[in-house]
């Protein structure tokens, strides 16, 4: 029984030259990896399923597949960038563009 909490999807944007922490559920005691880009990380489900990787930073880029293993399960992201991650909103001058 292997997850990805649901922020984790196809499209997905990851902030770039920052560590990633990559989260969720899996059998208690299941080791899972998380690659992407050529970097991996690993870690165990705690006793309660719950799990968390950390990724070292990773570069700009697009088009990239997060891969997610434990045990015979296999996980793909599809389609996944890395770049800045901006979160806006709630001002009244909103409707001007960004420079």
């Amino acid at each position: 029984m292997l997850e990805l909490a649901k922020i984790f999807s196809r499209g997905m944007i990851l902030q770039r030259e920052k560590e990633i922490a990559v989260w969720g559920k899996a059998d208690s005691g299941a080791e899972v990896s998380v690659s992407i880009q050529g970097v991996t990380a690993k870690t165990a489900a705690d006793e309660n399923g719950a799990w968390m990787a950390r990724l070292a930073p990773l570069q700009a880029s697009s088009g990239e597949t997060m891969t997610v293993k434990s045990g015979d399960e296999t996980l793909l992201v599809e389609d996944a960038a890395v770049g800045e991650v901006w979160i806006a909103g709630g001002q009244s001058n909103m409707e001007f563009p960004l420079r």
